[in-house]
Protein backbone atom coordinates (compact mmCIF):
# COMPACT_ATOMS: atom_id res chain seq x y z
CA UNK A 1 0.00 0.00 0.00
CA UNK A 2 2.90 2.59 0.78
CA UNK A 3 4.64 1.59 -2.45
CA UNK A 4 1.14 2.14 -4.01
CA UNK A 5 0.97 5.60 -2.30
CA UNK A 6 4.80 6.86 -3.72
CA UNK A 7 3.86 5.73 -6.94
CA UNK A 8 0.61 7.40 -7.07
CA UNK A 9 2.34 10.44 -5.57
CA UNK A 10 5.13 10.52 -8.47
CA UNK A 11 2.00 10.53 -10.77
CA UNK A 12 0.72 13.44 -9.15
CA UNK A 13 3.62 15.32 -9.10
CA UNK A 14 4.05 15.10 -13.11
CA UNK A 15 0.34 16.87 -13.34
CA UNK A 16 2.18 19.81 -10.67
CA UNK A 17 -0.29 18.57 -8.08
CA UNK A 18 2.26 19.06 -5.51
CA UNK A 19 -0.20 19.73 -2.83
CA UNK A 20 -1.61 16.70 -3.71
CA UNK A 21 1.98 14.36 -3.78
CA UNK A 22 2.83 15.97 -0.85
CA UNK A 23 -0.52 14.52 1.18
CA UNK A 24 0.07 10.84 -0.33
CA UNK A 25 4.10 10.81 0.51
CA UNK A 26 2.44 11.84 4.04
CA UNK A 27 -0.35 8.86 4.12
CA UNK A 28 2.38 6.37 2.98
CA UNK A 29 4.65 7.66 6.21
CA UNK A 30 1.75 6.66 8.46
CA UNK A 31 1.91 2.50 6.83
CA UNK A 32 4.32 -0.17 6.91
CA UNK A 33 7.19 3.00 5.80
CA UNK A 34 8.77 3.12 9.53
CA UNK A 35 9.48 -0.61 9.37
CA UNK A 36 11.62 -0.48 6.32
CA UNK A 37 14.64 2.19 6.62
CA UNK A 38 15.15 2.54 3.00
CA UNK A 39 11.24 3.10 2.14
CA UNK A 40 11.35 6.11 4.58
CA UNK A 41 14.47 7.70 3.60
CA UNK A 42 12.59 7.45 0.18
CA UNK A 43 9.53 9.01 1.47
CA UNK A 44 11.47 11.87 3.47
CA UNK A 45 13.41 12.86 0.23
CA UNK A 46 10.82 13.06 -1.98
CA UNK A 47 9.18 14.96 0.68
CA UNK A 48 11.84 17.33 0.80
CA UNK A 49 12.46 17.59 -3.22
CA UNK A 50 8.97 18.97 -3.07
CA UNK A 51 9.42 21.65 -0.66
CA UNK A 52 12.31 22.66 -2.76
CA UNK A 53 10.44 22.87 -6.12
CA UNK A 54 8.35 25.07 -4.60
CA UNK A 55 11.14 27.22 -2.91
CA UNK A 56 10.25 26.14 0.61
CA UNK A 57 13.33 25.67 1.52
CA UNK A 58 13.37 25.41 5.75
CA UNK A 59 10.17 22.75 4.95
CA UNK A 60 12.96 20.71 2.67
CA UNK A 61 15.69 21.28 4.97
CA UNK A 62 13.97 19.75 7.74
CA UNK A 63 12.67 16.82 5.66
CA UNK A 64 16.25 16.09 3.53
CA UNK A 65 17.33 16.08 7.14
CA UNK A 66 14.86 13.23 8.30
CA UNK A 67 16.31 11.33 5.34
CA UNK A 68 19.58 11.61 6.18
CA UNK A 69 19.08 9.85 9.78
CA UNK A 70 18.24 6.51 8.15
CA UNK A 71 21.13 6.76 5.58
CA UNK A 72 23.64 7.16 9.16
CA UNK A 73 21.96 4.43 11.25
CA UNK A 74 22.05 1.32 8.29
CA UNK A 75 24.96 2.89 6.63
CA UNK A 76 23.35 3.96 3.28
CA UNK A 77 26.52 5.64 2.40
CA UNK A 78 25.63 6.58 -1.60
CA UNK A 79 22.34 7.80 -0.40
CA UNK A 80 23.87 9.46 2.27
CA UNK A 81 26.56 11.25 0.19
CA UNK A 82 23.67 12.21 -2.14
CA UNK A 83 21.21 13.29 0.83
CA UNK A 84 23.92 15.59 2.24
CA UNK A 85 24.62 17.33 -1.15
CA UNK A 86 20.93 18.69 -1.12
CA UNK A 87 21.26 19.79 2.31
CA UNK A 88 24.27 21.87 1.11
CA UNK A 89 22.09 22.76 -1.38
CA UNK A 90 19.42 24.16 1.02
CA UNK A 91 21.84 25.98 2.69
CA UNK A 92 23.08 27.46 -0.76
CA UNK A 93 20.05 29.03 -1.74
CA UNK A 94 18.97 30.08 1.85
CA UNK A 95 22.82 31.82 1.50
CA UNK A 96 24.08 30.33 4.14
CA UNK A 97 27.40 29.69 2.33
CA UNK A 98 29.69 28.21 5.50
CA UNK A 99 27.02 25.89 6.46
CA UNK A 100 26.77 24.55 2.79
CA UNK A 101 30.42 24.39 2.23
CA UNK A 102 30.53 22.05 5.88
CA UNK A 103 28.05 19.78 4.13
CA UNK A 104 29.95 19.57 0.91
CA UNK A 105 32.96 18.34 2.15
CA UNK A 106 31.28 15.85 4.10
CA UNK A 107 30.10 14.51 0.57
CA UNK A 108 33.21 14.54 -0.55
CA UNK A 109 34.93 12.67 2.60
CA UNK A 110 32.34 9.86 2.43
CA UNK A 111 32.78 9.65 -1.09
CA UNK A 112 36.73 9.12 -0.54
CA UNK A 113 36.07 6.80 2.00
CA UNK A 114 33.42 4.57 -0.06
CA UNK A 115 35.71 4.73 -3.48
CA UNK A 116 32.33 6.69 -4.72
CA UNK A 117 34.06 8.91 -7.75
CA UNK A 118 30.75 10.09 -8.64
CA UNK A 119 30.11 11.54 -5.20
CA UNK A 120 33.30 13.16 -4.97
CA UNK A 121 33.25 14.96 -7.97
CA UNK A 122 29.77 16.33 -6.97
CA UNK A 123 31.16 17.56 -3.47
CA UNK A 124 33.79 18.57 -5.02
CA UNK A 125 32.27 20.78 -7.43
CA UNK A 126 29.93 21.80 -4.79
CA UNK A 127 32.72 23.48 -2.82
CA UNK A 128 34.01 25.01 -5.91
CA UNK A 129 30.79 26.80 -6.64
CA UNK A 130 30.64 27.83 -2.91
CA UNK A 131 34.05 29.60 -2.81
CA UNK A 132 33.37 31.30 -6.22
CA UNK A 133 30.49 32.67 -5.23
CA UNK A 134 32.44 33.84 -2.07
CA UNK A 135 34.61 35.60 -4.73
CA UNK A 136 37.54 32.86 -3.53
CA UNK A 137 38.48 31.92 -7.07
CA UNK A 138 41.72 30.83 -6.13
CA UNK A 139 40.50 28.46 -3.33
CA UNK A 140 38.08 26.94 -5.98
CA UNK A 141 40.92 25.77 -8.64
CA UNK A 142 42.44 23.23 -6.73
CA UNK A 143 38.62 21.26 -5.62
CA UNK A 144 37.82 21.87 -10.28
CA UNK A 145 41.27 20.36 -11.31
CA UNK A 146 40.57 17.03 -9.00
CA UNK A 147 37.37 16.93 -10.70
CA UNK A 148 38.77 17.39 -13.84
CA UNK A 149 41.38 14.26 -12.69
CA UNK A 150 38.35 11.99 -12.04
CA UNK A 151 35.96 13.05 -14.71
CA UNK A 152 38.83 11.97 -17.10
CA UNK A 153 39.28 8.73 -15.48
CA UNK A 154 35.11 8.13 -15.59
CA UNK A 155 35.20 9.50 -19.09
CA UNK A 156 32.60 11.47 -18.53
CA UNK A 157 33.37 14.07 -21.26
CA UNK A 158 30.51 16.15 -21.03
CA UNK A 159 30.71 17.58 -17.36
CA UNK A 160 34.72 17.27 -17.62
CA UNK A 161 34.32 19.72 -20.31
CA UNK A 162 32.13 21.92 -17.77
CA UNK A 163 34.88 21.81 -15.44
CA UNK A 164 37.44 23.22 -17.84
CA UNK A 165 34.78 26.10 -18.68
CA UNK A 166 34.74 27.02 -14.87
CA UNK A 167 38.55 26.76 -14.78
CA UNK A 168 38.51 28.99 -18.01
CA UNK A 169 36.44 31.77 -16.43
CA UNK A 170 38.37 31.73 -13.68
CA UNK A 171 41.45 32.64 -15.63
CA UNK A 172 40.14 34.74 -17.30
CA UNK A 173 39.58 36.73 -14.07
CA UNK A 174 43.09 37.48 -14.45
CA UNK A 175 44.87 39.82 -17.33
CA UNK A 176 48.20 38.20 -16.67
CA UNK A 177 47.10 34.54 -16.44
CA UNK A 178 45.61 34.76 -20.53
CA UNK A 179 48.12 31.41 -21.44
CA UNK A 180 45.92 29.89 -19.05
CA UNK A 181 42.56 30.79 -19.84
CA UNK A 182 43.13 30.10 -23.37
CA UNK A 183 45.16 26.28 -22.75
CA UNK A 184 41.25 25.97 -20.46
CA UNK A 185 39.41 27.00 -23.51
CA UNK A 186 41.21 25.02 -25.51
CA UNK A 187 40.87 21.47 -23.66
CA UNK A 188 36.96 22.60 -23.95
CA UNK A 189 36.89 22.88 -27.50
CA UNK A 190 38.85 19.29 -27.80
CA UNK A 191 36.34 17.57 -25.60
CA UNK A 192 33.60 19.61 -27.45
CA UNK A 193 34.88 17.87 -30.48
CA UNK A 194 34.69 14.53 -29.23
CA UNK A 195 31.37 15.00 -27.91
CA UNK A 196 30.02 16.63 -31.38
CA UNK A 197 28.54 19.78 -29.36
CA UNK A 198 28.56 22.62 -31.43
CA UNK A 199 27.68 25.10 -29.61
CA UNK A 200 30.30 24.47 -26.79
CA UNK A 201 32.94 24.31 -29.22
CA UNK A 202 31.46 27.81 -30.27
CA UNK A 203 31.87 28.64 -26.89
CA UNK A 204 35.15 27.37 -26.62
CA UNK A 205 36.75 28.99 -29.60
CA UNK A 206 35.42 32.37 -28.24
CA UNK A 207 36.90 31.89 -25.14
CA UNK A 208 40.54 31.26 -26.73
CA UNK A 209 40.34 33.94 -28.90
CA UNK A 210 39.15 36.45 -25.82
CA UNK A 211 42.08 35.24 -24.43
CA UNK A 212 44.38 36.02 -27.14
CA UNK A 213 43.43 39.73 -27.42
CA UNK A 214 44.33 39.76 -23.66
CA UNK A 215 47.06 38.28 -24.09
CA UNK A 216 48.05 40.64 -27.22
CA UNK A 217 48.79 37.97 -29.77
CA UNK A 218 49.13 38.34 -33.36
CA UNK A 219 46.40 39.46 -35.59
CA UNK A 220 46.94 36.22 -37.94
CA UNK A 221 46.45 33.94 -34.66
CA UNK A 222 43.42 36.04 -33.63
CA UNK A 223 42.16 35.98 -37.25
CA UNK A 224 42.39 32.30 -37.36
CA UNK A 225 40.39 31.51 -34.42
CA UNK A 226 37.81 34.01 -35.55
CA UNK A 227 37.21 32.31 -39.17
CA UNK A 228 36.63 28.90 -37.06
CA UNK A 229 34.23 31.30 -34.69
CA UNK A 230 32.36 32.33 -38.19
CA UNK A 231 32.34 28.81 -39.41
CA UNK A 232 30.69 27.05 -36.22
CA UNK A 233 28.25 29.90 -36.31
CA UNK A 234 27.24 29.10 -40.09
CA UNK A 235 27.33 25.46 -39.46
CA UNK A 236 24.62 26.31 -36.55
CA UNK A 237 23.14 29.11 -38.45
CA UNK A 238 23.14 31.71 -35.47
CA UNK A 239 23.02 35.07 -38.14
CA UNK A 240 23.55 37.41 -35.54
CA UNK A 241 26.70 35.64 -34.80
CA UNK A 242 27.62 35.27 -38.24
CA UNK A 243 27.41 38.94 -38.27
CA UNK A 244 29.14 39.64 -34.79
CA UNK A 245 32.29 37.54 -36.01
CA UNK A 246 32.22 39.32 -39.78
CA UNK A 247 32.56 42.65 -38.01
CA UNK A 248 35.68 41.64 -35.72
CA UNK A 249 37.59 40.04 -38.85
CA UNK A 250 37.17 43.08 -40.93
CA UNK A 251 38.50 45.02 -38.28
CA UNK A 252 41.42 42.73 -38.09
CA UNK A 253 42.22 42.78 -41.66
CA UNK A 254 41.46 46.70 -42.13
CA UNK A 255 44.48 47.14 -38.97
CA UNK A 256 46.40 44.75 -41.38
CA UNK A 257 45.79 47.03 -44.33
CA UNK A 258 43.74 43.75 -45.76
CA UNK A 259 41.44 46.51 -47.02
CA UNK A 260 40.03 44.64 -49.63
CA UNK A 261 39.21 41.55 -47.55
CA UNK A 262 37.74 44.10 -44.53
CA UNK A 263 35.58 45.23 -47.69
CA UNK A 264 34.22 41.62 -48.14
CA UNK A 265 33.59 40.90 -44.58
CA UNK A 266 31.71 44.30 -43.99
CA UNK A 267 29.41 43.58 -46.95
CA UNK A 268 28.58 40.41 -46.30
CA UNK A 269 27.71 41.49 -42.30
CA UNK A 270 25.74 44.09 -43.76
CA UNK A 271 23.52 41.45 -46.46
CA UNK A 272 23.19 39.45 -42.56
CA UNK A 273 22.19 42.45 -40.87
CA UNK A 274 19.83 42.71 -43.49
CA UNK A 275 18.06 39.89 -43.47
CA UNK A 276 17.83 39.62 -39.78
CA UNK A 277 16.26 43.70 -40.70
CA UNK A 278 18.57 44.84 -37.83
CA UNK A 279 18.73 48.67 -38.65
CA UNK A 280 20.97 49.47 -36.37
CA UNK A 281 23.56 46.93 -37.19
CA UNK A 282 23.12 48.38 -40.93
CA UNK A 283 23.56 51.53 -40.23
CA UNK A 284 26.40 50.57 -38.20
CA UNK A 285 27.99 48.69 -40.66
CA UNK A 286 27.55 51.48 -43.51
CA UNK A 287 29.71 53.49 -41.44
CA UNK A 288 32.46 50.82 -41.05
CA UNK A 289 31.93 50.15 -44.76
CA UNK A 290 32.79 54.01 -45.63
CA UNK A 291 35.89 54.44 -43.32
CA UNK A 292 37.15 51.47 -45.35
CA UNK A 293 36.47 53.22 -48.93
CA UNK A 294 38.04 55.90 -47.72
CA UNK A 295 41.28 54.18 -46.57
CA UNK A 296 41.14 52.57 -50.24
CA UNK A 297 40.40 56.00 -52.07
CA UNK A 298 37.04 55.57 -53.05
CA UNK A 299 35.53 58.82 -51.99
CA UNK A 300 32.28 58.88 -54.07
CA UNK A 301 31.58 55.23 -52.91
CA UNK A 302 32.16 55.95 -49.06
CA UNK A 303 30.08 59.20 -49.34
CA UNK A 304 27.19 56.60 -50.75
CA UNK A 305 27.61 53.98 -47.84
CA UNK A 306 27.04 57.55 -45.55
CA UNK A 307 24.43 58.73 -47.25
CA UNK A 308 22.73 55.60 -46.68
CA UNK A 309 23.82 55.46 -43.19
CA UNK A 310 22.99 59.04 -41.77
CA UNK A 311 19.09 58.73 -42.31
CA UNK A 312 18.86 54.87 -40.40
CA UNK A 313 21.11 56.95 -37.88
CA UNK A 314 18.49 59.61 -37.34
CA UNK A 315 15.58 57.37 -38.13
CA UNK A 316 16.70 54.88 -35.04
CA UNK A 317 17.93 57.64 -32.82
CA UNK A 318 21.81 56.50 -32.80
CA UNK A 319 22.88 59.60 -32.28
CA UNK A 320 26.53 58.10 -31.48
CA UNK A 321 26.50 56.47 -34.96
CA UNK A 322 25.53 59.92 -36.77
CA UNK A 323 28.05 61.51 -35.35
CA UNK A 324 30.70 59.02 -36.11
CA UNK A 325 28.89 58.85 -39.67
CA UNK A 326 29.26 62.59 -39.78
CA UNK A 327 32.94 62.55 -38.59
CA UNK A 328 34.12 59.98 -41.51
CA UNK A 329 32.16 62.57 -44.03
CA UNK A 330 34.30 65.70 -42.55
CA UNK A 331 37.44 63.07 -42.88
CA UNK A 332 36.29 63.03 -46.51
CA UNK A 333 35.74 66.52 -47.31
CA UNK A 334 39.17 67.24 -45.89
CA UNK A 335 40.91 64.80 -48.07
CA UNK A 336 39.01 66.31 -50.94
CA UNK A 337 40.41 69.76 -50.11
CA UNK A 338 36.37 70.63 -49.20
CA UNK A 339 37.03 72.50 -45.99
CA UNK A 340 33.68 74.37 -45.84
CA UNK A 341 31.74 71.24 -45.90
CA UNK A 342 34.64 69.53 -43.84
CA UNK A 343 34.00 72.09 -41.19
CA UNK A 344 30.09 71.89 -41.45
CA UNK A 345 30.44 68.17 -40.98
CA UNK A 346 32.71 68.50 -38.14
CA UNK A 347 30.66 70.94 -36.19
CA UNK A 348 27.45 68.53 -36.13
CA UNK A 349 29.15 65.88 -34.83
CA UNK A 350 30.52 68.02 -32.78
CA UNK A 351 27.02 69.32 -31.01
CA UNK A 352 25.88 65.27 -31.16
CA UNK A 353 29.09 64.49 -28.77
CA UNK A 354 27.97 67.18 -26.69
CA UNK A 355 24.16 66.62 -26.59
CA UNK A 356 25.29 62.78 -25.72
CA UNK A 357 28.40 63.82 -22.88
CA UNK A 358 30.62 62.20 -24.95
CA UNK A 359 33.52 64.67 -23.97
CA UNK A 360 36.56 62.57 -25.56
CA UNK A 361 34.56 62.42 -28.67
CA UNK A 362 34.34 66.59 -28.54
CA UNK A 363 38.08 66.79 -27.69
CA UNK A 364 39.02 64.41 -31.33
CA UNK A 365 36.62 66.90 -33.53
CA UNK A 366 38.05 69.99 -32.35
CA UNK A 367 41.58 68.22 -32.66
CA UNK A 368 40.00 67.35 -36.59
CA UNK A 369 38.37 70.98 -36.58
CA UNK A 370 42.04 72.48 -35.71
CA UNK A 371 43.80 70.64 -38.55
CA UNK A 372 41.60 72.22 -41.22
CA UNK A 373 41.99 75.57 -39.21
CA UNK A 374 46.08 74.79 -40.03
CA UNK A 375 45.45 73.75 -43.48
CA UNK A 376 43.90 77.38 -43.62
CA UNK A 377 46.48 78.93 -41.93
CA UNK A 378 43.71 80.16 -38.82
CA UNK A 379 45.72 79.51 -36.60
CA UNK A 380 44.04 81.79 -33.84
CA UNK A 381 41.17 79.66 -34.19
CA UNK A 382 43.48 76.35 -34.13
CA UNK A 383 45.18 77.30 -30.81
CA UNK A 384 41.93 77.81 -28.88
CA UNK A 385 40.92 74.56 -30.14
CA UNK A 386 44.18 73.11 -29.27
CA UNK A 387 43.94 74.38 -26.00
CA UNK A 388 40.58 72.48 -25.37
CA UNK A 389 41.87 69.45 -26.77
CA UNK A 390 44.84 69.50 -24.23
CA UNK A 391 42.48 70.67 -21.09
CA UNK A 392 40.19 66.96 -22.36
CA UNK A 393 43.04 65.08 -22.79
CA UNK A 394 44.34 65.78 -19.22
CA UNK A 395 41.43 65.18 -17.45
CA UNK A 396 40.56 61.56 -19.36
CA UNK A 397 44.17 60.79 -19.32
CA UNK A 398 43.61 59.90 -22.83
CA UNK A 399 47.31 59.40 -24.27
CA UNK A 400 46.12 58.57 -27.95
CA UNK A 401 44.00 62.20 -27.77
CA UNK A 402 47.21 63.72 -26.63
CA UNK A 403 49.74 62.40 -28.69
CA UNK A 404 47.59 63.76 -31.93
CA UNK A 405 47.43 67.10 -30.49
CA UNK A 406 50.48 66.91 -30.00
CA UNK A 407 51.62 65.73 -33.46
CA UNK A 408 49.14 68.74 -34.82
CA UNK A 409 51.01 71.10 -33.20
CA UNK A 410 54.44 70.31 -34.58
CA UNK A 411 53.54 70.82 -38.24
CA UNK A 412 53.36 74.86 -37.69
CA UNK A 413 56.66 76.23 -36.53
CA UNK A 414 56.87 77.60 -33.21
CA UNK A 415 57.43 81.34 -34.60
CA UNK A 416 54.46 81.32 -36.07
CA UNK A 417 51.91 80.29 -32.90
CA UNK A 418 53.10 83.14 -31.59
CA UNK A 419 52.69 85.34 -34.06
CA UNK A 420 48.94 84.31 -33.68
CA UNK A 421 48.56 84.59 -30.18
Amino acid sequence: MSHDLTNLAAVLQTLDDMEGALQKLKEALTLEAADDPFHAMTIFYNIANIHSKVSRYAEALHYYEKALQPCIDHRLYINQTLVLGCIASMYRKQTQLDESLRYYQQVVEISKRITYPQGTVNGLRGIADILLIQNRPDEALPYLTESIRILRELGDTANEAVSWEIVASIHEREKDRWSEAEKSWTSVRRLAQRLNDLHRELTAVEGVTRSLRTGGADHKRILSTLEESYRLAVKLKKNEDIGRFLNSMAILEWECHNYNKALAHYREAFDIYQDLHDDIKIGFILNSIAVTLRSMHRVDEAMTALDRALPIHRRMNERLLEGQALTVMGHLHADLGHFDEAIHAYTLSLAIRRDIGDEIGEGWLFCHLAGIHIRQNRLKDCKSMMDQVHEIASRHHDQALEQACQKLESTVAPTEWSSSS
